[in-house]
């Protein structure tokens, strides 16, 4: 009988050693060189100036891609300023360096503006020697200029500085493994 009760706790305090080193094995601490290597980072930003507002553009860095992408733009005045516009370009700058661009034009007939800024498209890219150095810092330096064609046929400019709304990382994401 002694011997039985003797197996039974053995085998208690095998399990429970078992489980003990199992949660202390997953529960180590991250080493100090872990914390700062991002798998990713996603910032999304928005601004406003005088007659446009920027919402959700993004900025996704990977460890050998970026992408820029997103961007929602608002006209604040009168869409009856626009309907018949003939040329509308924006240029995305990031430490004084156009990261993205587009243009627009028609002759004929209008381009469309108002219907078409809901998503200004996005661009892929490996990793530059600039985007590899691409930190919170130069990220809230970005800016959109704006240049657009009214009805009137006076061409508009606008830059507009945009401001980080929200940040992701999976520095937050990953377990402490």
């Amino acid at each position: 009988m002694k011997r039985k009760w003797l197996l039974y706790i053995i085998i208690i305090l095998l399990c429970s050693n078992l489980i003990t080193i199992y949660f202390l094995w997953n529960s180590r601490p991250v080493v100090e060189s872990q914390k700062d290597t991002n798998n990713f980072v996603l910032y999304e930003l928005e601004g406003k100036g005088d007659n446009w507002q920027v919402n959700d553009y993004k900025v996704l860095k990977t460890t050998t891609k970026i992408k820029r992408s997103l961007a929602r733009l608002v006209y604040l005045g009168e869409s009856n300023q626009l309907d018949q516009s003939t040329y509308f370009t924006f240029q995305v700058i990031e430490e004084n360096k156009v990261v993205y661009s587009n243009e627009y034009t028609s002759e004929g007939g209008s381009i469309s503006i108002l219907l078409n800024i809901d998503d200004l498209g996005s661009i892929e890219s490996e990793l530059t020697k600039f985007d590899m150095d691409i930190s919170r810092e130069n990220i809230e330096n970005t800016e959109i200029k704006l240049i657009w064609e009214d009805n009137n046929g006076k061409i508009n400019e606008e830059t507009i500085k945009l401001s980080i709304i929200d940040e992701v990382s999976d520095v937050y994401l990953k377990p402490n493994k």
